[in-house]
């Protein structure tokens, strides 16, 4: 590429003659190496476009600058500079009307195409005698705002795969000692040359790594997805729990500024966001009816139980009419298993179970139903452990397999390259269910072996949790009664209690759209 830009250099002057080259900045190495640091420092794709059309203008003294975009076959306005003019334009931060420039052999007669499609530098010495292309654009310009275009170069931004990027229009150059004009042939050198190669190949680096970015928000989002389409119970959690993430964050470096602690800048909330997101990738591989369990015992379960009831009111109607009992004893013995029965369902579908419900439960158990010979409890030991549940839905076993989430969401997570900034991220989804007193699970991690991240991504993740309205098995409670519930385990040292005070002081949830 660099004998390319060679023959660039020698061909372009050969229109108008070449004039001995005027000092340029370039010929201290210091400024060359301050330009290419300058380059590659910026992490911005837009900062860069910025940096790069402003060191060319500088470096070639011009007055003015136009630097295009390659999008779709077309040449894309991105940022125009116009000292004289105190102008200065960017599709970063407000709509351009100025359309596309068409790349093809038709539209050669355009300067800027004619660079971008035959991937060569053109100098202009003077727009409004040159017949090499139409200047229509530019005279129509000048005669709008009063401006006068004298020479022109146009550079093609193409890295050293040879790929045309975008362009670069530098207008008016200047002698920087006196303020004469100039013709740009006494200030383009191969080290011009090879500068737009090493912006282009920059430019090549950001996008890549932009792209690198998308594919791996695109993959953190999609994994997102199925977990919650996965789950009727938990349908919103993980995309609600990163909304509340990014916004509270945002909050605190609202609140506290820059140096804090508490402070995050945009790179950091964007990863505590992403963390959220994947925080119960594990759930994948937990079973649906674990999952999306609302009752003690499944649909199953109780589908069983009410035939095995129907049958031994059947028996009982049997031997009424056998006259083995009587009607009396059929009446009060029917009416007892019916209640049982409606016992059973109720306790199922009750979040608490009280001691005086144990105890019936406990007598309806020790029934038993004879077919054919064989005698069958009404209710069996794993029906029973289910109903015997005293808080919420999910006997020990289950409970095991669900906590399990969190070592696949670690597995999982560990198969996935993360990018360097992205480093963290495992660490702080995987870590969500510790708590700070060494009660929570797996590692039973305690005080500062607990991120800071990971503090507001727990405490997010239970308040969501508590009131949200897609649980079946039990109506979401209001924000206040939410807090209190974590001020409760703030007290028992669970959570970070001042984490959670600024949370409750934002009330962020009030302001983002679930």
């Amino acid at each position: 590429m660099a004998q390319k830009a060679q023959e660039i250099v020698k061909e372009a002057p050969k229109r108008k003659g070449r004039k001995k080259a005027i000092l340029s900045p370039l010929s201290d190495p210091n400024n060359l190496i301050e330009v290419v640091i300058a380059f590659n420092s910026q992490t911005d794709y837009m900062a860069l476009l910025n940096t790069v059309l402003n060191k060319m203008i500088d470096i070639t003294y011009s007055d003015a600058g136009t630097l295009y975009i390659v999008k779709d076959n077309e040449l894309v306005f991105h940022i125009f500079k116009n000292k004289t003019l105190n102008l200065f334009k960017s599709a970063e931060n407000e709509e351009i009307d100025l359309p596309p420039i068409q790349l093809n052999e038709n539209s050669i007669n355009n300067v800027s195409a004619y660079c971008a499609v035959k991937n060569e530098a053109v100098i202009v010495e003077d727009v409004y005698s040159d017949e090499r292309f139409l200047f229509a654009g530019t005279k129509e310009y000048d005669k709008r705002t009063g401006y006068n275009t004298r020479s022109m170069l146009v550079i093609p931004l193409s890295g050293t795969d040879g790929e045309v990027l975008g362009v670069i229009q530098l207008l008016n150059a200047t002698n920087p000692t006196n303020n004469e004009p100039i013709t740009y042939s006494e200030v383009y050198t191969p080290f011009i040359a090879g500068l737009s190669t090493i912006a282009a190949n920059t430019l090549t680096n950001l996008m890549h790594r932009k792209e690198m970015h998308g594919v791996f928000l695109s993959f953190a989002a999609a994994m997102t997805q199925a977990v919650d389409e996965r789950s009727h119970t938990t349908k919103f959690h993980t995309q609600n729990v990163s909304k509340y993430c990014r916004a509270f964050a945002k909050y605190l470096s609202d609140r506290f500024g820059a140096g804090h602690k508490l402070y995050f800048d945009d790179d950091h909330i964007e990863r505590i966001g992403i963390a959220a997101l994947l925080h119960d990738i594990g759930k994948l591989a937990i079973p649906t009816d674990i999952l999306d369990k609302h009752n003690k015992l499944s649909d199953v379960q109780m589908g069983n139980i009410s035939n095995r009831f129907e049958i031994k009111k059947c028996r009982l109607q049997i031997e009424r009419l056998t006259n083995l009992i009587s009607t009396a004893e059929y009446t009060k013995m029917t009416s007892a298993i019916e209640y049982a029965f409606e016992t059973i369902k109720r306790i199922s579908e009750s979040d608490i179970i009280t001691d005086e419900e144990f105890a019936k439960i406990q007598e309806v158990a020790a029934i038993e139903l004879e077919v054919s010979g064989n005698k069958t409890p009404l209710i069996t030991e794993a029906e029973l452990e289910a109903i015997n549940i005293r808080r919420g839905n999910l006997t020990p076993k289950e409970w095991a397999i669900m906590r399990n989430h969190i070592n696949i969401t670690s597995r999982i997570l560990d198969q996935v390259t993360f990018l360097k900034n992205y480093v963290v991220i495992p660490k702080w989804a995987k870590n969500h269910h510790e708590f700070l007193n060494g009660t929570g699970y797996p590692q039973g991690l305690k005080g500062d072996e607990i991120d800071i991240e990971t503090c507001i991504i727990t405490i997010i993740d239970i308040f969501e949790a508590l009131t949200s309205l897609d649980r079946p098995y039990r109506k979401g409670t209001s924000t206040d009664n939410a807090i209190e519930i974590l001020r409760g385990f703030a007290r028992e040292g669970k959570i970070n209690g001042e984490i959670l005070e600024l949370f409750a002081e934002s009330q962020i949830w009030k302001g983002v759209v679930t």
